[in-house]
């Protein structure tokens, strides 16, 4: 049998057809290899020579992965993923590693993440933890994150991405605000609730349910919100309506540790998205801690998303595709 030296493409063409692939242009990929994008068309050139087989279509100015590509794909990944992490594990000084960083919003990160981090420590060990709470990470000229936790369509999840939770949202308020204004679950309508300080978020996103969403869901049209205050991040709106200030917008899954210590209580109709919640995306899938972060990540989101499906009615498509 011939050596495996000369059964084996070049190394550095498998990393760029792999990083290509996943990053969907040449151009990601040049920028996430940190080379150029001419170095990367040539890499994927001298691959195609030694497989003797076309991989990609050109589709405009995108290049689309044949049938046979992806496959080979799904190979090659795994098995550069199986080297980084044996190579990880060689390395015993944990201060010579990358950081594994996680992008998520803000709301999830500090309501959700945050609390779970000791765990997540224990479950990877050999690395340090970077969070950064970003609505949009592709603003952010830091280095691109590892894992990426992202709010929108849930359908069609694609490898190497974790459903999380859905989208299911309803009014809260503190005790104290609700006694106030002689608010209870059962007697809080839509059209009550206009009649109330209501608490925003300074920047319209399309991407989460807003009050305006809310209240045309329930009946009410033309909603124009006239609110005194805005907050311009989820954490710092929950803590006002938590301190009494008016009535938010509140995501299950995220509130919940504040439901059930008291802290704020639930109110009016309940909303939500059939196939729209949180994602985790594996951003670095060639980093065995990246990868065994995301299963520990999904592993603890896993009863809670598949409690709140079986209590609105959901059906729960969490887990890895």
């Amino acid at each position: 049998m011939d050596p495996l030296a000369r059964r084996l493409p070049p190394l550095q063409s498998l990393v760029a057809f792999e990083a290509v692939v996943r990053c969907g242009t040449i151009t990601a990929a040049a920028t996430e290899l940190r080379t150029t994008q001419p170095a990367v068309s040539q890499r994927l050139r001298s691959l195609e020579a030694a497989l003797g087989a076309r991989l990609f279509h050109r589709v405009g100015r995108l290049l689309k992965p044949t049938a046979a590509a992806l496959r080979y794909y799904e190979e090659v990944s795994a098995a550069l993923s199986a080297i980084a992490g044996a190579t990880e594990a060689l390395v015993p000084d944990r201060a010579k590693r990358p950081p594994l960083v996680i992008s998520a919003p803000s709301g999830f990160a500090h309501l959700w993440l945050a609390p779970l981090l000791p765990g997540l420590e224990a479950a990877v060990p050999s690395v340090e933890i970077v969070v950064r709470a970003e609505d949009d990470p592709k603003s952010t000229p830091q280095r691109k994150p590892d894992l990426e936790i992202r709010f929108g369509p849930s359908a069609g999840l694609a490898q190497g991405v974790h459903f999380l939770m859905h989208e299911i949202v309803q009014p809260v308020c503190s005790p104290s605000f609700a006694s106030m204004h002689g608010l209870a679950p059962d007697n809080t309508t839509a059209e009550r609730l206009l009649a109330l300080p209501l608490l925003h978020l300074d920047e319209e996103e399309p991407r989460w349910c807003d009050w305006p969403r809310w209240f045309a869901a329930n009946g009410v049209r033309n909603f124009r919100p006239v609110p005194r205050l805005y907050y311009n991040n989820y954490p710092l709106l929950q803590q006002a309506a938590v301190d009494g200030k008016g009535v938010a917008l509140g995501w299950h899954g995220l509130v919940d540790p504040l439901l059930e210590s008291k802290r704020l209580m639930a109110l009016g109709p309940v909303y939500f998205r059939r196939e729209w919640g949180y994602s985790l995306h594996v951003v670095n899938r060639t980093s065995a801690a990246a990868n065994a972060a995301a299963d520990w990540i999904s592993a603890h989101a896993r009863p809670l998303s598949q409690a709140l499906a079986e209590r609105y009615g959901l059906a729960s498509s969490n887990g890895a595709q």
